[in-house]
């Protein structure tokens, strides 16, 4: 893959992305793969974090990170990682809200850029960037598909929020809220059987909130994948993030898509 790096206009403020192309032709129909991790340079370019991009420029569409608030480039005064988003969004600047718009400005700029794909999008996110794919798939109906690897979905269940967990605030921040939006899409959740540090059971929790949503909603043919898997900790194999991959990629023979929201 070949990466370059763009510059974005959010309406927080420029953001740099970087972008995996495909070393031969794109392509016939191209999908483009948001994807999400530690930073935007681990999930293009560091084994096993890039499979999923990998998967994607291999098979000719491109890739696209940036990096999550609190994170890498972008730690503020509110510190950094989940600790930063913690504090950040108790003093009143939602790291969460701040990545879907952040997100929805990329996705509009790749349209204006006309990288290949743009509009036919899918998203990927590892443990605390899954939680933000899914934040922004429920939030953006341009993506197609979304998968979850190891993902957070629900921050009371986390060490760092363990001080405040019983605060309503943070119990709305629990992703079985967004079923509603995530229902009839393409979702896939991949977490290892005991996984104490995000819940495997919060996890399975929100699969079936979606399931449930839509069989309120009279969907017949569900998207819906969840697989709960042997694995230590807080961890999958290299074969589950590859496995996500494949599922997006598999978006790329569907027939129609999404409107845009």
């Amino acid at each position: 893959m070949k990466i370059t790096e763009i510059v974005v206009k959010t309406p927080g403020g420029p953001l740099t992305c970087s972008l995996a192309a495909p070393d031969g032709p794109h392509a016939a129909r191209p999908t483009l793969l948001l994807t999400f991790g530690m930073t935007r340079h681990s999930v293009l370019t560091e084994d096993p974090h890039h499979l999923p991009a990998w998967i994607f420029t291999e098979a000719g569409h491109c890739a696209i990170s940036f990096d999550l608030p609190n994170h890498d480039e972008r730690i503020d005064a509110f510190s950094e990682g989940i600790g930063g988003m913690c504090a950040a969004f108790l003093a009143g600047h939602d790291p969460f809200a701040r990545f879907v718009s952040d997100g929805r400005a990329v996705i509009d700029a790749c349209g204006r850029l006309g990288i290949p794909g743009s509009d036919r999008i899918v998203a990927c996110g590892v443990s605390r960037a899954a939680y933000c794919a899914l934040r922004l798939a429920a939030a953006d109906r341009r993506i197609l598909a979304v998968a979850g690897l190891a993902p957070v979905t629900d921050w009371r269940a986390l060490s760092e929020f363990a001080a405040v967990k019983d605060r309503a605030e943070i119990a709305a921040l629990v992703l079985d809220n967004w079923a509603v939006e995530l229902a009839g899409r393409g979702v896939f959740l991949a977490i290892g059987s005991a996984d104490a540090r995000v819940s495997s059971d919060a996890c399975v929790r929100l699969a079936q909130r979606i399931l449930e949503e839509e069989a309120r909603q009279g969907v017949t043919s569900s998207l819906v994948e969840l697989h709960v898997v042997p694995s230590e900790g807080h961890s999958l194999s290299s074969d589950w993030r590859s496995a996500g991959g494949r599922f997006l990629l598999e978006t790329t023979s569907w027939t129609s898509k999404p409107s845009a929201a």
